[in-house]
C-alpha cells in the first residue's frame, strides 16, 4: 500500500489476475463494493474475499495508472508454485536460477528455465538454494542430472537392509560449462545434496555459508486424529561417501537450531573425504562447507528493502508512468534503463531526511541508492526477475560467484 491506497505491485504468471488483465500500477478502489481507500481494515478485507476455502467470484474496481476506472470479475484459484522463484540472465552470458523448494514440479520448471536461458545465450550458470529447506529428493536428483554428465552415482541411501544408489544417466541441458552453487545456513536436505553432488564431482564451486546439515531419510505416517509422525528410515550419502547430518545427541531443540554454523568440524571422528576429479578435501557430518565462504553476506531479497526508496519509487512510478519509457523485455530494460533526473534528485533528498535512528539506511554511495531504485522499478515491471537483474551486484555471494565464473579456469565439466 502507498498512502492508504492499495496498488498492484506485480502479478504471478498464469494467475487469474494476470489472465484478467490486472497490471502493475493498477489501484484497488473497491472489492465487492467495499471501499478500500483509507480503510483501516483494507488488508483483512482483501484476504477475506480472496482467500476463502471455497473460491467465489469477487468484483474488483480498479483505477488504471492513466485514470480509467474498470470493474473486473475474478474467480480466485489455487496457484501451484513451481519451486523456482527466479530465472533470469544477469548479463549476455550468465544465467541465474533460484530454487526456493523442491516440489513435485520443480525439476520440470528447472528444465524449462534452462531451456529459456539457453535461448537467451546461457554460457555460465549460478544456482541459488539459499533459504531452501529441501523437499522432494527426486526433484533434487533430476536437477543434479541436468548438470552432471555420464552415469555416475548422484547419491545413495543406507538403511538396515543395505545400500541403494541413485545414478545419473539423463542427457542434461547444462552438463558442462562454468557453474556455481549458492548456499547458506538455511539450505537443508535436498538443497545440500544438490550442492554436495556438484562439489564432490568438482562440477562447480559452492559459495556462501555452511549449510544446515540434514542427511536423514524420513517417511511421514498420518494418524487417525489428523496428526502425523515422521520416522527416520535411512541416511543419505554423497558420492564421496560423506554423511552430512549434524550430530544432535545431547543437544536441546533450541541449541540444535542455534548452533548451525558455530561448531567446528570434528576432524578426529569425521576425517575429510575427497572430491572425485581434483581430490579436494570435502567435509562430513556438519552440512556442506562452501568452497568460498562469504561473510557477511546478504540475500538477494534483502537488498531493495530500504522502505524509503521503495515508497519513493512506487509514488514516482505511478505518477510518471505516462512519461516513462516502456520496455517490452527485461533484457531491453537492463540495457537501456536510466533513472530520470528528478528521481535522482528525490533520492538525494530522501537520504537527507532519514532520521538518525535509522542511519543504517544511509549510504554515501549515491550510485548504490540509484541501483536500488532501478531494482524497484524493474520489480514493478517484471516481478522478482527484474529485481534480481538490477540488485545482484549488491549481493556479496552472488557477486563473488559471478566474478569467479568470469575467471573460469576449467572447473565445471564432468565429461
Amino acid at each position: 500500500s502507498l498512502q492508504d491506497t492499495r496498488y498492484v505491485g506485480s502479478t504471478m504468471p498464469e494467475s487469474p489476475a494476470r489472465k484478467q488483465g490486472i497490471l502493475p500500477g493498477d489501484q484497488l478502489i473497491e472489492i465487492n463494493r467495499i471501499a478500500l481507500h483509507a480503510n483501516q481494515n483494507a488488508d483483512s478485507i482483501i484476504k477475506q474475499c480472496l482467500g476463502r476455502t471455497k473460491p467465489e467470484y469477487v468484483t474488483l474496481t480498479i483505477r488504471r495508472p492513466l485514470g480509467k476506472i474498470e470493474s473486473i470479475r475474478l474467480l480466485p484459484e489455487k496457484i501451484t508454485r513451481s519451486g523456482i522463484s527466479s530465472s533470469v540472465m544477469l548479463d549476455a552470458h550468465c544465467g541465474y536460477i533460484a530454487i526456493e523448494t523442491f516440489s513435485e514440479t520443480t525439476a520440470d520448471s528447472f528444465h524449462n528455465a534452462l531451456q529459456q536461458l539457453k535461448q537467451q545465450g546461457l554460457k555460465q550458470l549460478i544456482v541459488d538454494v539459499r533459504g531452501n529447506p529441501g523437499g522432494y529428493m527426486d526433484a533434487a536428483a533430476r536437477i543434479a542430472d541436468e548438470l552432471i554428465g555420464g552415469s555416475d552415482t548422484l547419491f545413495y541411501t543406507r538403511d538396515k537392509s543395505g545400500k541403494q544408489a541413485l545414478m545419473a544417466g539423463y542427457q542434461g541441458l547444462f552438463e558442462s560449462g562454468p557453474l556455481a552453487i549458492l548456499i547458506d545456513e538455511e539450505s537443508a536436505s535436498a538443497s545440500e545434496i544438490l550442492a554436495g553432488v556438484m562439489q564432490d564431482y568438482d562440477r562447480g564451486r559452492v559459495y556462501g555459508n555452511r549449510s544446515f546439515g540434514k542427511g536423514l531419510v524420513q517417511e511421514q505416517f498420518d494418524l487417525p486424529n489428523g496428526d502425523a509422525i515422521r520416522i527416520t528410515t535411512a541416511r543419505y550419502y554423497l558420492p564421496s561417501g560423506r554423511f552430512i547430518q549434524r550430530n544432535y545427541n545431547q543437544l536441546s531443540h533450541n541449541d540444535y537450531f542455534e548452533q548451525i554454523d558455530t561448531l567446528p568440524y570434528d576432524t578426529v571422528n569425521y576425517p575429510p573425504s575427497y572430491s572425485r576429479r581434483l581430490h579436494r578435501k570435502v567435509w562430513s557430518a556438519r552440512g556442506i562447507e562452501p568452497d568460498v565462504i562469504i561473510n557477511p553476506y546478504q540475500h538477494i531479497e534483502d537488498i531493495p528493502e530500504n522502505p524509503f526508496i521503495r515508497k519513493m519509487v512506487y509514488a514516482l512510478y505511478y505518477r510518471d508512468q505516462r512519461e516513462l519509457p516502456q520496455y517490452s523485455t527485461l533484457a531491453t530494460m537492463q540495457w537501456r534503463a536510466r533513472l530520470p533526473e528528478h528521481w535522482r534528485q528525490s533520492l538525494a533528498q530522501i537520504n537527507q531526511q532519514i532520521p538518525d535512528s535509522l542511519a543504517t539506511w544511509r549510504s554515501t554511495q549515491r550510485s548504490y541508492h540509484e541501483q536500488l531504485a532501478l531494482a524497484e522499478w524493474a520489480h514493478i515491471c517484471f516481478g522478482i526477475n527484474g529485481q534480481v537483474a538490477f540488485s545482484w551486484p549488491h549481493d556479496a555471494a552472488l557477486r563473488e560467484a559471478k566474478r569467479a565464473l568470469n575467471a573460469y579456469q576449467g572447473i565445471g565439466s564432468t565429461k
